[in-house]
C-alpha cells in the first residue's frame, strides 16, 4: 500500500514539474524515459553535458 502511494506521490510531482499530465506506471522503463525528460528539461542535463564535451575535448 505505501509504495502504491509514493507510486502516486511521484506521478503527481513529476506532471507538475513537466507542465503537462503524462500517464505512467509501466515499471522501470517509464521511469527512465520520465528521468530522461526531466534531465533534458534542467540544467543538470545541460552542466553533464558541459562535462562530457569538455572531457572529449581534453583527449
Amino acid at each position: 500500500m505505501v509504495q502504491e502511494i509514493i507510486a502516486v506521490n511521484r506521478m503527481v510531482i513529476i506532471t507538475k514539474i513537466l507542465d503537462h499530465p503524462i500517464v505512467f506506471w509501466e515499471g522501470l522503463a517509464g521511469l527512465a524515459d520520465i528521468l530522461q525528460i526531466l534531465l533534458k528539461k534542467s540544467n543538470c542535463y545541460n552542466l553533464f553535458q558541459s562535462i562530457t564535451e569538455e572531457q572529449r575535448n581534453q583527449k
